[in-house]
């Protein structure tokens, strides 16, 4: 805990950030969402109420080149003709790596994904440290991002990427940096997911860190995924999770499933809506109120 002579600089430090904390998106939810493309449906919706008179394209980027794992099931589900989407040429490696062996039966390429949920009115950025597809955008998150792409994209998608930089602050400042006015951001990260990257990520990161800094936290939900003896898969969600208050996770046993052996992920939406001259680093919540600690 911070010792006790730096809490007069926290009340300060409170209520110089109340104007940044801006109301957010009326209706906005992500509980009815369970894969990442039922949440570019929701983004893209939410971008079309805003700009009501514009056919722009929509710029998109990702940090990483995302695998979609979705059964053939889930696929319909969404809406989407599977068949019209490319399968990727490694797609068998893919299921491989990620474990996945059932029900999948195509591993296809963002663009085509993208493609047919933006009616192909995008425009693609994947970022990455290495060229994995070919046609990545190289820069290491851990180091600012160029100039050059601030304030350039009306989604940005960390879709688990970012537990696998180290420098995670400067992750954060990147994407909300390279953000438009207006524009939103997608996390889905683990929360309790042992060794599987350099983090385990609470809400109160991502509300104190995006609140502070002229973005509003739309909604944050938990999800856990689990297979049961027949391969099928057995899913867990939490919706309406404290941004800042701590909580415990929910009793599994009905479903028979122990709740400490789920790996628990956060998915995060957050809308950038004031644009600020600099960054600020966060206080956590919890610690600045005065009368709480003395």
């Amino acid at each position: 805990m911070a010792n006790r002579h730096c809490f007069c600089k926290f009340d300060a430090f409170n209520q110089r950030l109340k104007k940044s904390r801006k109301p957010k998106m009326k209706n906005f939810s992500l509980k009815e969402t369970s894969n990442l493309v039922e949440v570019l449906f929701l983004l893209k919706k939410c971008l079309l109420n805003r700009n009501k008179n514009t056919n722009k394209p929509t710029s998109i980027a990702f940090l990483g080149y995302t695998d979609f794992m979705l059964t053939n099931a889930e696929w319909e589900r969404v809406g989407l003709n599977y068949n019209i989407l490319e399968n990727r040429k490694n797609s068998e490696r893919l299921k491989q790596v990620h474990g996945i062996l059932h029900d999948v039966s195509m591993v296809p390429t963002l663009q085509s994904v993208l493609a047919a949920i933006f009616d192909n009115n995008f425009s693609l950025s994947v970022f990455d440290f290495t060229k994995y597809s070919g046609d990545e955008i190289e820069h290491d998150f851990n180091f600012e991002i160029p100039k050059k792409f601030e304030s350039s994209f009306d989604i940005v998608i960390d879709n688990g990427t970012t537990e696998h930089i180290f420098n995670y602050a400067q992750a954060l400042i990147n994407i909300k940096k390279m953000t438009k006015l207006g524009g939103l951001i997608f996390h889905d990260v683990p929360m309790i997911c042992p060794n599987h990257g350099f983090y385990g990520l609470n809400p109160t990161l991502f509300a104190d860190f995006y609140e502070d800094n002229g973005c509003s936290v739309l909604d944050i939900i938990m999800r856990a995924e689990v297979y049961d003896e027949n391969l099928h898969k057995k899913r867990f969600q939490i919706n309406s999770i404290p941004k800042f208050d701590r909580f415990r996770l929910p009793n599994t046993e009905r479903q028979h499933t122990h709740s400490g052996s789920l790996e628990w992920g956060l998915s995060v939406a957050v809308q950038k809506s004031k644009e600020l001259e600099e960054v600020r680093f966060p206080i956590q919540t919890k610690y600045r109120k005065i009368s709480d600690w003395v």
